[in-house]
């Protein structure tokens, strides 16, 4: 951790806290693109769904579907190539961006996400505290990722039918029966979407929480990329890396 990444920033009635860089430029473009891009698609994709606005044009006129339609397909080619940005840099990326912030591959990452859930369920007063991701919420988010790829697979393979012969996206008509056909898979599209809203409303709620409980500046992270920790906390995970 560089020098200029540290700054004191005490914390009335708690042990003294530091001022953490830890979410980079990189990470918090892409989470709000994602945030915003999603927002886009799923009023896009629930009109396409079930149209809830009827607009009478003449036959040469724009017509409201095929400009949801638009709309829709490139939002999801920005939110296509963000999640896959983001993928990179969990190899590539700093330290609290890489894979191993959302796959647990030691014990003391697993321990992490127990004593997490235990916070979650009313058996412990506070959450642990961790620097980048706490372990349970790295593995949430593995989740969503998973989600993410199954929406744009789901996504692009209802496009692909209605793409030219010769188009590079045609390629996913071989997912076709993957998914039990063309139905099938406009339905895993359409319940994955709910999925993921339900997954960023308990993200806001547990970012609200933790940021509250915790002092450390949660919410304001994704967007100055600083998180206030604990001088041990700080040498704990220069320890553990």
């Amino acid at each position: 951790m560089s020098a200029e990444n540290v700054a004191r920033a005490p914390v009335a009635g708690e042990a003294v806290r530091v001022s953490v860089y830890v979410w980079d430029i990189w990470v918090r473009v892409i989470h709000w693109v994602v945030f915003f891009c999603f927002i886009i698609l799923a009023i896009t994709g629930s009109y396409i769904s079930h149209p809830f606005i009827l607009v009478a044009r003449n036959a040469y006129e724009p017509f409201l579907m095929g400009t949801v339609r638009v709309v829709h397909f490139y939002t999801a080619l920005v939110f296509d190539l963000a999640v896959f940005a983001r993928i990179v840099l969990m190899f590539v990326g700093s330290p609290y961006a890489r894979w191993d912030q959302f796959i647990p591959v030691t014990r003391r990452r697993w321990n992490g996400a127990l004593e997490s859930l235990k916070f979650y369920v009313f058996l412990r007063r506070r959450p642990p505290e961790a620097i980048g991701h706490d372990a349970l919420d790295g593995l949430i988010f593995a989740v969503r990722f998973l989600i993410d790829l199954l929406i744009i697979a789901t996504g692009f393979t209802l496009y692909s039918k209605i793409t030219s012969y010769n188009s590079p996206l045609a390629i996913f008509q071989g997912l076709i029966p993957f998914f039990g056909g063309l139905q099938g898979a406009r339905w895993l599209h359409h319940i994955l979407m709910w999925v993921a809203i339900l997954f960023i409303l308990q993200h806001i709620i547990r970012v609200i929480v933790l940021s509250t409980v915790k002092h450390d500046g949660t919410v304001e992270s994704m967007l100055s990329g600083y998180r206030y920790v604990t001088k041990e906390d700080l040498a704990e995970e220069a320890r553990g890396r």
